[in-house]
């Protein structure tokens, strides 16, 4: 089965707007969002998907995971889905399979959006978060998937 991956446009948020937004955003201890995933972060909101909680992921430390991961509000995990499959599709029709960084949902009491495989370093999961970001930063909407044959 072939999917076409279409969008329709008015719904994104301004993004210098949400930018705005994030760089005030601030957790319990006043830290702000973390720089590696924060890219994610706006363009999750810029498209009305809403953000509780997120890490870029920590090496070595012992404390956090070792992988970037954003917890999400359940209302919006048919959009997150729309997104995430959006995402994977067009990096797996770019790139070699072997060097795809898909990413994933968990669904928990909240929604986690995570990397698929945690294998890889670090620094290139991350990498992977700021490329996500920023590609759904430049959609007008919310991805409409539309099967053909």
């Amino acid at each position: 089965m072939i999917f076409k991956i279409l969008t329709r446009g008015k719904a994104m948020r301004n993004i210098k707007e949400v930018r705005k937004e994030v760089e005030e955003m601030s957790d319990k201890l006043g830290e702000p969002v973390d720089p590696k995933i924060k890219e994610l972060v706006i363009g999750l909101r810029a498209l009305g998907i809403e953000t509780i909680h997120s890490c870029q992921g920590h090496s070595g430390e012992g404390h956090g995971l070792p992988y970037p991961w954003i917890d999400l509000q359940p209302k919006d995990a048919n959009k997150l889905l729309k997104v995430v499959y959006w995402y994977n599709i067009r990096a797996y029709q770019k790139r070699n399979i072997n060097k795809v960084i898909a990413w994933t949902i968990l669904p928990r009491a909240t929604i986690r959006l995570m990397p698929e495989r945690k294998d890889i370093p670090l620094e290139k999961l991350q990498k992977s978060a700021v490329d996500f970001g920023k590609k759904i930063q430049k959609l007008k909407d919310i991805p409409k998937l539309y099967k053909y044959l």
